[in-house]
Protein backbone atom coordinates (compact mmCIF):
# COMPACT_ATOMS: atom_id res chain seq x y z
CA UNK A 1 0.00 0.00 0.00
CA UNK A 2 2.69 2.10 0.31
CA UNK A 3 4.03 1.84 -3.02
CA UNK A 4 0.86 2.69 -4.18
CA UNK A 5 0.72 5.97 -2.58
CA UNK A 6 3.77 6.95 -3.58
CA UNK A 7 3.53 6.27 -7.11
CA UNK A 8 0.46 7.75 -7.45
CA UNK A 9 2.39 10.85 -5.82
CA UNK A 10 4.77 10.18 -8.90
CA UNK A 11 1.92 9.82 -11.80
CA UNK A 12 0.04 12.81 -10.27
CA UNK A 13 3.03 14.66 -9.99
CA UNK A 14 4.34 14.27 -13.48
CA UNK A 15 1.03 14.87 -15.13
CA UNK A 16 0.04 18.13 -13.41
CA UNK A 17 3.41 19.57 -12.75
CA UNK A 18 2.40 21.90 -15.48
CA UNK A 19 -1.50 22.75 -14.02
CA UNK A 20 -2.03 26.02 -12.81
CA UNK A 21 -3.22 25.03 -9.18
CA UNK A 22 -3.32 28.84 -8.58
CA UNK A 23 -6.07 28.65 -10.10
CA UNK A 24 -8.83 27.79 -7.70
CA UNK A 25 -11.32 26.61 -10.67
CA UNK A 26 -8.33 24.13 -11.86
CA UNK A 27 -8.18 22.59 -8.46
CA UNK A 28 -12.28 22.32 -8.72
CA UNK A 29 -11.24 21.13 -11.93
CA UNK A 30 -8.85 18.42 -10.42
CA UNK A 31 -10.79 17.37 -7.40
CA UNK A 32 -14.19 16.80 -9.62
CA UNK A 33 -12.17 14.06 -11.52
CA UNK A 34 -10.37 12.49 -8.59
CA UNK A 35 -14.21 12.52 -6.59
CA UNK A 36 -15.61 10.67 -9.77
CA UNK A 37 -13.07 8.25 -9.94
CA UNK A 38 -13.60 7.09 -6.60
CA UNK A 39 -16.54 8.11 -4.41
CA UNK A 40 -19.19 5.55 -6.73
CA UNK A 41 -17.33 2.93 -5.71
CA UNK A 42 -17.75 4.22 -2.39
CA UNK A 43 -20.59 4.94 -1.82
CA UNK A 44 -21.82 1.49 -3.06
CA UNK A 45 -19.83 -0.18 -0.77
CA UNK A 46 -21.18 1.72 2.36
CA UNK A 47 -24.50 2.07 1.01
CA UNK A 48 -24.72 -1.80 1.22
CA UNK A 49 -22.61 -2.29 4.23
CA UNK A 50 -25.09 -0.20 6.18
CA UNK A 51 -28.32 -1.36 4.79
CA UNK A 52 -27.95 -5.14 3.98
CA UNK A 53 -25.34 -6.40 6.22
CA UNK A 54 -24.32 -4.93 9.14
CA UNK A 55 -26.45 -2.50 10.26
CA UNK A 56 -26.50 -3.59 13.79
CA UNK A 57 -25.65 0.07 15.41
CA UNK A 58 -26.83 2.51 17.19
CA UNK A 59 -28.93 5.09 15.03
CA UNK A 60 -27.05 8.07 17.29
CA UNK A 61 -23.57 6.60 16.51
CA UNK A 62 -24.89 6.32 12.78
CA UNK A 63 -25.78 10.38 12.64
CA UNK A 64 -22.44 11.15 14.49
CA UNK A 65 -20.32 9.48 12.14
CA UNK A 66 -22.59 10.14 9.11
CA UNK A 67 -20.80 13.39 8.30
CA UNK A 68 -17.10 12.02 8.35
CA UNK A 69 -18.61 8.62 6.13
CA UNK A 70 -20.35 11.32 4.07
CA UNK A 71 -17.31 13.41 2.78
CA UNK A 72 -14.44 10.99 3.12
CA UNK A 73 -12.42 12.80 5.53
CA UNK A 74 -12.22 9.91 8.45
CA UNK A 75 -9.01 9.12 7.51
CA UNK A 76 -8.05 11.96 9.32
CA UNK A 77 -8.04 10.47 12.45
CA UNK A 78 -12.14 9.46 13.40
CA UNK A 79 -12.42 5.93 13.29
CA UNK A 80 -15.67 5.74 15.92
CA UNK A 81 -18.92 4.15 15.16
CA UNK A 82 -17.89 3.87 11.48
CA UNK A 83 -20.04 1.56 9.54
CA UNK A 84 -17.02 -0.32 7.77
CA UNK A 85 -13.39 0.53 8.82
CA UNK A 86 -11.90 -1.38 5.96
CA UNK A 87 -12.96 1.75 3.13
CA UNK A 88 -10.26 3.39 5.46
CA UNK A 89 -8.24 3.28 1.58
CA UNK A 90 -11.08 5.63 0.12
CA UNK A 91 -10.67 8.37 3.08
CA UNK A 92 -7.05 8.67 2.71
CA UNK A 93 -6.48 8.35 -0.85
CA UNK A 94 -9.44 11.64 -0.65
CA UNK A 95 -7.44 13.17 1.59
CA UNK A 96 -4.37 13.09 -0.30
CA UNK A 97 -6.55 14.62 -3.34
CA UNK A 98 -7.38 17.38 -1.65
CA UNK A 99 -3.88 18.51 -0.48
CA UNK A 100 -2.26 17.33 -3.75
CA UNK A 101 -2.58 20.71 -5.44
CA UNK A 102 -1.49 22.36 -2.63
CA UNK A 103 1.52 20.10 -2.32
CA UNK A 104 2.52 20.88 -6.23
CA UNK A 105 2.79 24.53 -5.76
CA UNK A 106 5.20 24.07 -2.75
CA UNK A 107 6.99 21.29 -4.40
CA UNK A 108 7.56 23.07 -7.92
CA UNK A 109 9.40 26.02 -6.08
CA UNK A 110 11.82 23.43 -4.37
CA UNK A 111 15.63 23.19 -5.82
CA UNK A 112 17.47 20.19 -5.66
CA UNK A 113 19.02 20.24 -2.44
CA UNK A 114 15.83 21.29 -0.82
CA UNK A 115 13.58 18.44 -1.89
CA UNK A 116 16.89 16.07 -0.44
CA UNK A 117 16.48 17.65 2.72
CA UNK A 118 12.45 17.13 2.59
CA UNK A 119 12.87 13.58 1.66
CA UNK A 120 14.65 13.17 4.67
CA UNK A 121 12.58 14.64 6.96
CA UNK A 122 9.68 12.05 5.43
CA UNK A 123 12.50 9.35 6.08
CA UNK A 124 13.03 9.94 9.72
CA UNK A 125 9.32 11.11 10.67
CA UNK A 126 7.94 7.56 8.46
CA UNK A 127 10.96 5.81 10.16
CA UNK A 128 9.84 6.81 14.08
CA UNK A 129 5.76 6.86 13.53
CA UNK A 130 5.01 3.81 13.22
CA UNK A 131 7.42 3.04 16.77
CA UNK A 132 5.68 6.00 18.36
CA UNK A 133 1.70 6.06 16.86
CA UNK A 134 -1.23 3.67 17.09
CA UNK A 135 -2.52 3.42 13.38
CA UNK A 136 -0.66 4.54 11.55
CA UNK A 137 -1.30 2.50 8.51
CA UNK A 138 -4.79 4.09 8.25
CA UNK A 139 -3.51 7.59 8.78
CA UNK A 140 -4.16 9.98 5.76
CA UNK A 141 -0.92 11.62 7.18
CA UNK A 142 1.18 8.83 6.61
CA UNK A 143 -0.08 8.27 3.18
CA UNK A 144 0.46 11.82 2.55
CA UNK A 145 4.29 11.80 3.42
CA UNK A 146 4.18 8.88 1.04
CA UNK A 147 2.48 10.67 -1.79
CA UNK A 148 5.02 13.37 -1.81
CA UNK A 149 7.40 11.17 -1.68
CA UNK A 150 6.33 10.13 -5.13
CA UNK A 151 5.86 13.61 -5.90
CA UNK A 152 9.38 14.83 -5.13
CA UNK A 153 10.98 11.67 -7.61
CA UNK A 154 8.90 12.98 -10.09
CA UNK A 155 9.90 16.46 -9.92
CA UNK A 156 12.88 15.16 -9.88
CA UNK A 157 12.40 13.98 -13.69
CA UNK A 158 10.21 16.75 -14.79
CA UNK A 159 13.23 19.28 -14.29
CA UNK A 160 14.89 20.48 -16.98
CA UNK A 161 18.64 19.44 -17.65
CA UNK A 162 18.26 17.23 -14.60
CA UNK A 163 21.10 14.67 -15.14
CA UNK A 164 20.69 10.48 -15.17
CA UNK A 165 22.25 10.77 -11.88
CA UNK A 166 19.61 12.87 -9.84
CA UNK A 167 16.99 10.59 -10.84
CA UNK A 168 18.90 7.81 -10.31
CA UNK A 169 18.73 9.36 -6.21
CA UNK A 170 15.39 10.71 -6.30
CA UNK A 171 14.23 6.94 -7.02
CA UNK A 172 16.78 5.65 -4.52
CA UNK A 173 15.37 8.03 -1.91
CA UNK A 174 11.88 6.87 -2.87
CA UNK A 175 12.79 3.36 -3.00
CA UNK A 176 14.68 3.87 0.75
CA UNK A 177 11.19 5.19 1.96
CA UNK A 178 9.19 2.43 1.01
CA UNK A 179 11.51 -0.43 1.87
CA UNK A 180 11.77 1.12 5.42
CA UNK A 181 8.15 1.67 6.04
CA UNK A 182 7.43 -1.76 5.25
CA UNK A 183 10.12 -3.24 7.40
CA UNK A 184 9.11 -1.20 10.30
CA UNK A 185 5.47 -2.75 9.60
CA UNK A 186 7.11 -6.44 9.52
CA UNK A 187 9.05 -5.80 12.89
CA UNK A 188 6.34 -4.11 14.43
CA UNK A 189 3.89 -6.91 13.59
CA UNK A 190 6.17 -9.66 14.39
CA UNK A 191 6.26 -8.13 17.77
CA UNK A 192 2.09 -7.92 18.37
CA UNK A 193 2.57 -11.89 17.25
CA UNK A 194 4.99 -12.65 19.95
CA UNK A 195 3.19 -10.70 22.48
CA UNK A 196 0.03 -12.37 21.61
CA UNK A 197 1.66 -16.36 21.75
CA UNK A 198 3.36 -15.21 25.27
CA UNK A 199 -0.54 -14.40 26.62
CA UNK A 200 -1.89 -17.48 24.93
CA UNK A 201 0.75 -19.80 26.97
Amino acid sequence: MTGFFALSGFVLYYNYCAADFNDINEIGVFLKKRVIAIYPIYALIWVVYFYYLFNTSPIRDDITAFPMQFFLVFGAGYYNYLVNTGVWFFSCIFICYLVFPYLCIIIRKLNEKQLIILATVIYLINSFMPLKVDGCYYSAFCRILELSVGMIAAKMFTVKNVSISKAVVALSVAAVLIIDFLLEKINLFSMAWNQERMNFF
